[in-house]
């Protein structure tokens, strides 16, 4: 009989159990700017009669280039 412990199968994390830091997924280089957001919601508009989803894309570009104007 060995004196090594048998680990049934489990491997180890390789991070020694620590957690990674949060980092962005993705950083764009050219951030959305009020400008943008008003073409892609003209654009949204024209395709649904003059209507913008809520919660859509367009009004997420809006609220991105909103928060970038005020950086």
């Amino acid at each position: 009989m060995s004196n090594t412990p048998k680990n049934n199968g489990h491997v180890p994390p390789k991070n020694n159990g620590q957690v990674p830091p949060k980092t962005n997924a993705h950083v764009p280089s050219n951030p959305m700017t009020k400008t943008d957001a008003a073409r892609i919601q003209g654009n949204e508009a024209r395709q649904n009669g003059g209507k913008v989803q809520s919660g859509g894309f367009a009004s997420r570009a809006q609220s991105a280039a909103e928060k970038n104007s005020k950086k």
